[in-house]
Order: structure tokens, then C-alpha cells, then sequence
């Protein structure tokens, strides 16, 4: 797992004191999940960014 990604999660799912500290955990957790999902996917990226754009003419 890479820091940057850890460091990343960390910043859009803040613990703060009116919000459960295992739900913050369990937020984090399936973010870095889901974007390892989409970054290493069987069948190639799965990121919409990562496809090719084709011009029609």
C-alpha cells in the first residue's frame, strides 16, 4: 500500500470528535480498497481518466 495513498485517505476522512472513530476506520479502509480495486484491475484500469479518448470525426 503506498503512503501517498494512506496519507490521502487520511485527509478526506478526518477523525474529529463528534464522529465514531471505528466509522472513520472502516471509511478509510474501503476507500484504499476501492482504489486499489480500480488502479489494479484484472482486466486493465478501471479509472475514467486512464482510457484512451477517441476523436470522432
Amino acid at each position: 500500500m503506498s503512503t501517498q495513498l494512506l496519507k490521502r485517505a487520511v485527509r478526506l476522512f478526518p477523525r474529529t470528535d463528534y464522529l465514531d472513530h471505528s466509522a472513520v476506520r472502516h471509511a478509510r479502509r474501503q476507500w484504499l480498497r476501492s482504489v486499489t480495486y480500480l488502479r489494479c484491475a484484472g482486466d486493465g484500469s478501471k479509472w475514467v481518466l486512464d482510457q484512451p479518448v477517441v476523436r470522432l470525426r
